[in-house]
This record gives C-alpha cells, sequence and structure tokens, in this order.
C-alpha cells in the first residue's frame, strides 16, 4: 500500500511537475508555485534527505517562470528545466546548491535526462547536450512543428526521447507520434511499436536498460503501454479496471493515471505497477483513494526500493511512497 508523506508548507495554486530519485535516501520533485493567481508565477524545487521533504533555495529570477521538469545523475548533479516569461530556464544543483545555467537560443523546454552528459529536449528541430561548461545542440527532428516531451537514458550512449508533431492546417490538421534515438553521434527516429497509429503522441518514455524500455503512447483509443526488449516491442495489455480509465504515464514496471468512477465524474489516482505478466493496482490509503485527482505523476528509484507518487486534489497536494521490498 502507498502511504502518505508530509510536504513542506507551499504557496497558494502549487502545481507539481516530475520526481527523480537516487536509491532510497534522495529524490527531487520540480514544480510552479502560484499558479492561475496575481503573483508571478515562480519555480519551485523539493528534496528528500531520507528523512524529511524541504523546499530548496532557487535563484532569485526577474520574471515569471516554471519547472517542467527534473532529472538525478547523482546527489551532486542534479538539473530541472522549464521556462520563463521571456526564455528556456534550467537551474543546477552542485550538492551545495542551486545555480542558473545559461543555455544557447532554443525553443521551450520540455524535458531533461541527466548522465555522463546531458540532454534537453522541447520545441523546435534540435536538443541540447551538455559536456560541461558548454552546449552542443543536435539535429534530432525535422521541422518547427515537431516537439519532444519526454527524454529518458538507458545508457550514457543510448538516450531514447518522444513527443509529437502536426501535419495539415485547420480542420484537417493531426498530431502524429515521434520516437528518436541517440547512439552517442547522431539522433535517428525509432521504430513505433508496430500496432500503433498514424494519428496520436508520445506520453512518456523510460529506461530500466538498454534491453527494457518502456513507452506510453497515446491515440484516439487511449493510452498504451509498450515494452522494447532490445530487439522488438511488445504490447503490454491494458491495467484491469472498473469505469473509464485514463493512464497519464509509463515507468519502468509502472503506469498510472485518472479513473473514472461510473456514473459520476469523479477521477480517482490509480497506479499500476507490473508483476508476474500482469498489471496489479497498488492500493491507496482509504481516505485518499476517494478523492478526485489530476496531476498525477510517478517515479521510481534505480538502486532503491522505493517509489514515489503524487496527486492533486481540491484540497492540496498528497504526496505518497510505497516500498516494494514491504
Amino acid at each position: 500500500m502507498f502511504e502518505r508523506q508530509t510536504l513542506p508548507p507551499l504557496p497558494p495554486s502549487t502545481t507539481l511537475t516530475a520526481l527523480t530519485a537516487l536509491g532510497d535516501h534522495h529524490a527531487w520533485i520540480s514544480g510552479t508555485t502560484d499558479i492561475l493567481t496575481s503573483r508571478p508565477s515562480r519555480p519551485v524545487v523539493l528534496r528528500w534527505n531520507g528523512t524529511t521533504w524541504s523546499r530548496e533555495h532557487l535563484p532569485e529570477l526577474d520574471d515569471a517562470a516554471s519547472l517542467i521538469a527534473i532529472s538525478a545523475h547523482t546527489t551532486s548533479d542534479v538539473w530541472a528545466v522549464g521556462n520563463t516569461h521571456r526564455a528556456p530556464l534550467v537551474l543546477h544543483y552542485d550538492g551545495t546548491g542551486w545555480t542558473r545555467v545559461d543555455t544557447p537560443a532554443t525553443g521551450w523546454l520540455k524535458a531533461v535526462t541527466a548522465t555522463t552528459h546531458v540532454h534537453v529536449v522541447g520545441r523546435g528541430p534540435t536538443t541540447l547536450r551538455r559536456t560541461a561548461p558548454s552546449w552542443t545542440a543536435d539535429p534530432a527532428l525535422t521541422t518547427t512543428r515537431e516537439t519532444l516531451t519526454t527524454i529518458t537514458a538507458a545508457a550514457p550512449a543510448d538516450i531514447w526521447a518522444g513527443g509529437n508533431g502536426w501535419s495539415g492546417s485547420g480542420p484537417t490538421s493531426y498530431q502524429y507520434p515521434i520516437l528518436t534515438r541517440w547512439d552517442g553521434t547522431t539522433w535517428t527516429n525509432h521504430p513505433l511499436p508496430p500496432n500503433t497509429t498514424p494519428r496520436g503522441y508520445v506520453t512518456s518514455v523510460a529506461a530500466g536498460s538498454p534491453a527494457d524500455v518502456w513507452l506510453g503512447c497515446v491515440t484516439p483509443q487511449g493510452m498504451g503501454v509498450h515494452r522494447w526488449d532490445g530487439d522488438s516491442w511488445t504490447t503490454l495489455p491494458p491495467p484491469p479496471a472498473t469505469g473509464r480509465l485514463t493512464l497519464r504515464g509509463v515507468v519502468a514496471g509502472w503506469t498510472w493515471g485518472t479513473r473514472t468512477t461510473p456514473g459520476t465524474f469523479s477521477t480517482r489516482p490509480v497506479y499500476y505497477r507490473w508483476t508476474d505478466g500482469g498489471w496489479t493496482e497498488v492500493v491507496l490509503p482509504e481516505h485518499l483513494a476517494a478523492k478526485s485527482a489530476y496531476d498525477t505523476g510517478l517515479a521510481t528509484a534505480p538502486g532503491g526500493s522505493t517509489v514515489w507518487a503524487y496527486f492533486t486534489a481540491a484540497d492540496g497536494i498528497h504526496l505518497l511512497r510505497y516500498r516494494t521490498s514491504a
């Protein structure tokens, strides 16, 4: 069962956007405060030290800003990306504090993965790769109408990224999914699972290893979960659910989203774990399972036994912890 965790006080209208974890004693959450208020939005980062969650001190910004994604390579090498009102935003934690890192001119940033090199993706045909102390722009897409929104590292020279592009114009326009792969030198398009439709988008890609990559791809029928074994794709069966299930994302061995209860408009948070060839719903505390939720998220901790998850309800943000060894 998931256990509820205590968060530090947060400003009104805070939204969490991403989780990253290293083992059982280190985790970070990115987000944005003061959404839909009269005050400028501000980035927020929360950190788990193995005992408590605390709010990190971030650099002062002279503009409204938000954080969209966060990724930890080591406990002294954590990267968060987002955007200000005028430009992309990249923040780096060196084990002591956070600093803003300048980037070349690029489109809005959407995702980051930190390994030997840091890869940042977003809107437009190029990605950013950092080899300290500079950035390199790597061609990845074909048009400015394509956007990469998710990225993962299977290995330092095996990076996967996904997103969507737009084709056509007006009422006949449609989204199509994109999946691309970095081999240490270049980005090339990677084949999507054979049963995905040409319309839709990749919502998440997450690697456990080069032979264990998980993909969430949304089509008009909803999000499907697919698994790459190093040679080919396998499409996994959908999780069992009563009511309408809307999946939001996937990491290695997990998927999550919301479930609409029959006869109501309530969207309950749900989290599923892949075990013994099938999906098992991980139970929430009773007082949380009944809440109507949005902004759900989840992250596993490589090298550890902890899974972190969150969702937002009318009464605020709820943070959850699950221990796989329990």
